[in-house]
C-alpha cells in the first residue's frame, strides 16, 4: 500500500490544477485580451493594497507551508497573485476576490478577535478548513468560481510554476526538454542543467 503524504497530493493536485486552470484564466484572458486594455492604461484596475498583500501571503503559506520544501511566501506566490490579480482580472472578479478576501478577514476577527495574520498557525489552520469547507459546499451559479476555490488554485498554480516548486519540490522543469508528438520530455532538476 502506497502511503501519500500532503506534498504528495498537493502535487497531484496542483498538476491537475494547472491542467484545468487554463481554461478558467488562461484561454478565457488570452481571448479577452484587447477587451479593457484601455481601462488597464487608465489606472481602472486598482492593485492590491499592502495589507490585502499581507492577507494574501498569510493565507498561501498556510496553504503550502515551508517544511522541507520552501513555502509559498518563499515561492514568491503572493506576488504572482497580485500580478494575476492587477492585469488579468476583469473588475468584477477583482470585486468577487476582494470580497472574499474580507469574508476570511471578518471571519477571523469573529472567531479570535484579531485579522488573519496576526492568528496562530493553528487558529489560521482551523479559519482555513472552515472556509475551503464553505467553499466546498456552496452553491454555484453558472460561470462563478468560490473565491476561495480561485485562491486556492491561484497558490497552487503560483507554487509550482514557480523556481522553488518545480526544481525543489517536483524536481523538475515544466515544458523542459525536447518537444515530442506526445507532449514535452520532462527532464530531473539535475539533467536539466547539464544541458545549459
Amino acid at each position: 500500500m502506497t502511503v501519500l503524504n500532503r506534498r504528495d497530493a498537493i502535487l497531484g493536485l496542483a498538476t491537475v490544477a494547472m491542467c484545468a486552470s487554463l481554461g478558467i484564466y488562461g484561454f478565457r484572458a488570452l481571448s479577452e485580451e484587447g477587451e479593457d486594455s484601455d481601462d488597464r492604461e487608465k489606472g481602472l484596475h486598482p492593485p492590491l493594497t499592502s495589507g490585502e498583500v499581507a492577507l494574501i501571503a498569510a493565507m498561501a503559506e498556510g496553504i503550502i507551508p515551508p517544511t522541507e520544501t520552501p513555502g509559498a511566501i518563499a515561492a514568491g506566490v503572493p506576488a504572482f497573485i497580485s500580478k494575476i490579480f492587477s492585469d488579468w482580472f476583469k473588475p468584477e472578479e477583482q470585486r468577487d476576490f476582494r470580497t472574499g478576501l474580507r469574508k476570511c478577514q471578518d471571519l477571523a476577527k469573529t472567531r479570535h478577535g484579531l485579522p488573519f495574520e496576526r492568528c496562530s498557525a493553528a487558529q489560521q489552520h482551523d479559519l482555513l478548513v472552515a472556509l475551503d469547507e464553505e467553499a466546498m459546499n456552496a452553491p454555484r451559479p453558472a460561470g462563478k468560481i468560490p473565491a476561495f476555490v480561485q485562491f486556492k488554485a491561484l497558490t497552487v498554480i503560483g507554487y509550482y510554476s514557480s523556481e522553488a516548486g518545480q526544481n525543489e519540490e517536483l524536481k523538475s522543469q515544466m515544458n523542459a526538454g525536447e518537444q515530442t508528438p506526445n507532449g514535452p520530455t520532462f527532464l530531473s532538476a539535475a539533467s536539466f542543467g547539464n544541458i545549459i
